[in-house]
């Protein structure tokens, strides 16, 4: 009995200690991202940012616990710090902490009925995106690929 309850405990302080190291990534990356460039933050988080054409249509599978447990950490600590729904932001912690799968960051736009745009971020992983909403999106292209 009592070694369920050192093993709960455990649990309960290793909770604790991604739950806070995870929001301490989710405030750096905030910060840095307000003072440098989306491709030096990736660059110094070893993320890998693609801006082209080839983004994928299909879903990734989900098969991967790890990712499926990370990607709600990092929803949670988000909403938690007050992140809500910037979706750019979510997809770089998120790109640290699955690394070892080689995630990919894409960025898209689509035109709304007001003739405004919107854009999305999202990660790409194993041939799929991390996000259903990502095929609403055509990806952004770097201008400096286009020409």
């Amino acid at each position: 009995m009592h070694s369920r309850a050192s093993s709960s405990t455990g649990r309960a302080v290793e909770q604790i200690i991604t739950a806070v190291r995870l929001a301490a990534l989710v405030i750096f990356v905030e910060l840095a991202l307000r003072v440098t460039s989306l491709e030096r933050v990736c660059r110094l988080l070893d993320v890998s940012f693609d801006v082209s054409t080839c983004a994928s249509t299909d879903l990734y599978d989900q098969s991967d616990p790890h990712v499926v447990r990370s990607q709600r950490r990092v929803e949670r600590v988000s909403r938690r710090i007050g992140l809500g729904d910037r979706c750019l932001r979510r997809c770089v912690v998120l790109a640290v902490e699955i690394r070892d799968s080689t995630p990919i960051l894409r960025i898209g736009v689509r035109r709304l009925n007001d003739k405004s745009f919107a854009a999305h971020s999202w990660l790409e992983l194993a041939g799929g995106s991390l996000d259903s909403d990502a095929n609403q999106y055509q990806p952004a292209v770097d201008p400096r690929r286009a020409r």
